[in-house]
């Protein structure tokens, strides 16, 4: 029988009452290398607070939220939550926790904010995962996002343990969990601070060690076509190429809502960027 925990740093029942910075989330979500790594080191802190002995003693491996190649805002969250629980562990004379993910092949393009639980099942149902059950072993399993709105991925990750019979105990962990019942929380948090592509070109402007992610990547790519040209010749040319092979990786570049987009992108990469 396998032993199950939940775990968040906060919860909320609305935005107006979140112990959260909702704009700081937002940029998280966009892409934000500072505000994942300051959400990161809280999420540490509390699970660490909260479960100190295990962690001094008995052998973790930590494991995001599924992706294929593309990384999501919970992913760089939870190399910064490693980081600093590493630290806390060494400083009590443990050991190292260890990484792995759960690979995952998105079989949509829509924006997952805006869906009711019903609607996200559905399509979540569609993707295809892989675990790696014999690196975990008898380790106990550390499953990180950001936040908990409907529980639709930690049910999806409970029904891919349960298939294969993995039988460690599990902790799903959230810097958030949410209580209310608005549907579109999520969207609201999502663009709480990036609300527009001006905003979020500037927040990369701004932030050289910002991260590409497949939320940017596919805001971008649904942009009209003069506003996407636009971006383009505002982002760091770093960006447009991690932009470039995300793109191509994540099979964007066959999909016909964002032909005309990509075909400008890799214009704009082989005149600007390519053998430069």
């Amino acid at each position: 029988m396998r032993n199950q925990t939940q775990h968040f740093a906060f919860t909320f029942t609305s935005l107006k009452d979140a112990p959260f910075n909702p704009q700081v989330y937002s940029r998280l979500k966009f892409g934000s290398n500072q505000a994942a790594k300051a959400m990161g080191r809280i999420l540490a802190e509390s699970f660490y607070k909260a479960h100190t002995d295990r962690l001094l003693t008995e052998q973790f491996v930590v494991i995001p939220s599924p992706y294929n190649y593309v990384k999501n805002a919970a992913t760089v969250l939870s190399e910064h939550f490693v980081d600093h629980l590493n630290y806390l562990v060494a400083l009590g004379g443990g050991h190292a926790l260890e990484w792995d993910i759960v690979h995952r092949k998105v079989s949509y393009i829509n924006d997952y904010g805006f869906l009711s639980k019903e609607d996200r099942k559905a399509l979540i149902d569609g993707d295809t995962f892989s675990i790696n059950k014999d690196f975990w072993g008898t380790k106990n399993l550390i499953f990180i996002d950001d936040v908990n709105i409907t529980g639709t991925h930690e049910d999806k990750l409970i029904e891919i343990l349960d298939s294969e019979n993995v039988e460690n105990d599990t902790f799903f962990l959230y810097f958030a969990k949410y209580w209310g019942t608005e549907a579109n929380t999520e969207a609201a948090l999502n663009f709480s601070w990036v609300d527009s592509v001006p905003t979020f070109v500037q927040m990369i402007k701004s932030e050289p060690d910002a991260k590409c992610l497949v939320r940017p990547i596919k805001y971008l790519m649904s942009q009209s076509e003069v506003t996407f040209k636009v971006a383009l010749s505002q982002l760091p040319t770093s960006y447009v190429e991690q932009l470039f092979f995300g793109c191509i990786a994540e099979g964007y570049d066959k999909i016909e809502k964002y032909e005309a987009n990509f075909a400008f992108l890799r214009h704009f990469f082989e005149g600007n960027i390519l053998n430069k």
